[in-house]
């Protein structure tokens, strides 16, 4: 995992997308390069503005893997 360009959180080597869900609880990050490249954060509850990962996966089962997207639904 890599820092995204000045970021502390951890994502993919080299991110392409992020999206929220509706809730406001979750943002998702899609890279590509490297697996894992999908990953799922959280809002930390301590620390205003901090992400926390909730879990991360492969969008392949091949590295490097070759997202070019994400997209999500209301």
């Amino acid at each position: 995992m890599t820092e995204l360009d000045g970021s502390p959180f951890a994502t993919a080597k080299a991110p392409i997308g992020l999206v929220e869900d509706s809730s406001k609880t979750y943002i998702f990050s899609a890279g590509f390069g490297a697996n894992p490249n999908l990953f799922e954060y959280t809002f930390d509850a301590t620390v205003p503005g901090t992400l926390d990962v909730k879990t991360s996966t492969s969008t392949t089962s091949t590295s490097p893997s070759n997202s070019n997207g994400i997209a999500v639904t209301h």
